[in-house]
Protein backbone atom coordinates (compact mmCIF):
# COMPACT_ATOMS: atom_id res chain seq x y z
CA UNK A 1 0.00 0.00 0.00
CA UNK A 2 1.36 3.29 -0.93
CA UNK A 3 1.06 6.21 1.26
CA UNK A 4 0.10 9.81 -0.04
CA UNK A 5 2.01 11.70 1.63
CA UNK A 6 3.42 14.30 -0.79
CA UNK A 7 6.82 15.77 -0.28
CA UNK A 8 6.77 14.06 2.87
CA UNK A 9 7.76 11.06 0.91
CA UNK A 10 10.26 12.89 -1.20
CA UNK A 11 12.31 13.84 1.96
CA UNK A 12 11.26 11.00 4.39
CA UNK A 13 12.06 7.28 2.68
CA UNK A 14 10.56 5.49 5.70
CA UNK A 15 9.97 1.93 5.60
CA UNK A 16 6.23 -0.12 5.64
CA UNK A 17 5.01 -0.58 8.90
CA UNK A 18 6.07 -4.31 9.36
CA UNK A 19 9.70 -2.84 9.71
CA UNK A 20 8.85 -1.68 12.91
CA UNK A 21 6.63 -4.53 13.77
CA UNK A 22 9.27 -6.69 13.23
CA UNK A 23 11.03 -5.13 15.75
CA UNK A 24 13.35 -2.71 13.88
CA UNK A 25 13.83 1.24 14.73
CA UNK A 26 14.65 3.94 11.44
CA UNK A 27 17.09 6.50 11.56
CA UNK A 28 17.56 9.11 9.22
CA UNK A 29 18.63 12.84 8.51
CA UNK A 30 17.81 15.36 6.14
CA UNK A 31 20.44 18.63 5.85
CA UNK A 32 22.60 19.63 8.25
CA UNK A 33 20.09 20.73 11.06
CA UNK A 34 17.03 17.46 11.01
CA UNK A 35 18.11 14.33 12.52
CA UNK A 36 15.04 11.76 13.26
CA UNK A 37 14.44 8.11 14.82
CA UNK A 38 11.51 6.56 14.24
CA UNK A 39 11.43 3.65 17.17
CA UNK A 40 8.96 1.22 18.38
CA UNK A 41 7.02 0.08 21.91
CA UNK A 42 4.76 -2.68 21.99
CA UNK A 43 1.65 -0.55 21.24
CA UNK A 44 2.82 2.81 19.42
CA UNK A 45 5.53 4.12 16.64
CA UNK A 46 7.70 7.15 18.94
CA UNK A 47 8.97 9.52 16.26
CA UNK A 48 11.98 11.76 17.49
CA UNK A 49 13.62 15.09 16.18
CA UNK A 50 16.90 16.64 16.95
CA UNK A 51 19.08 19.06 16.14
CA UNK A 52 22.70 18.04 16.72
CA UNK A 53 25.35 17.55 14.28
CA UNK A 54 25.60 14.23 16.04
CA UNK A 55 24.14 10.63 15.87
CA UNK A 56 21.52 9.46 18.48
CA UNK A 57 23.48 7.42 20.88
CA UNK A 58 26.07 10.74 21.49
CA UNK A 59 23.12 13.23 20.87
CA UNK A 60 22.52 14.77 24.12
CA UNK A 61 18.89 16.66 23.86
CA UNK A 62 16.23 15.55 21.88
CA UNK A 63 14.41 18.74 21.01
CA UNK A 64 10.74 16.83 20.24
CA UNK A 65 9.02 13.63 20.44
CA UNK A 66 5.71 11.96 19.92
CA UNK A 67 3.68 8.70 20.03
CA UNK A 68 1.24 7.25 17.65
CA UNK A 69 -0.61 3.88 17.30
CA UNK A 70 1.77 0.82 16.03
CA UNK A 71 -0.48 0.64 12.67
CA UNK A 72 -0.07 1.64 9.44
CA UNK A 73 -2.28 5.19 9.68
CA UNK A 74 0.15 5.72 13.04
CA UNK A 75 2.80 5.45 11.02
CA UNK A 76 1.36 8.19 8.14
CA UNK A 77 0.83 10.29 11.03
CA UNK A 78 4.25 10.37 12.40
CA UNK A 79 5.35 11.14 8.69
CA UNK A 80 3.47 13.81 8.61
CA UNK A 81 4.73 15.00 12.09
CA UNK A 82 7.95 14.66 11.09
CA UNK A 83 7.63 16.85 7.76
CA UNK A 84 5.76 19.64 10.20
CA UNK A 85 9.16 19.29 12.31
CA UNK A 86 11.03 19.74 9.40
CA UNK A 87 9.08 22.29 7.49
CA UNK A 88 9.82 24.67 11.07
CA UNK A 89 13.05 23.53 11.17
CA UNK A 90 13.97 25.27 7.57
CA UNK A 91 11.46 27.83 7.81
CA UNK A 92 13.59 29.33 10.52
Amino acid sequence: MKRDLGKADEIFDVPAINFFTSGNDYFGSSGSKFRYRISHTDENIVGEVWHEDLCYEKCTVTDKKEDFPLTPDGLTNCIKWLYEKYESTYEA
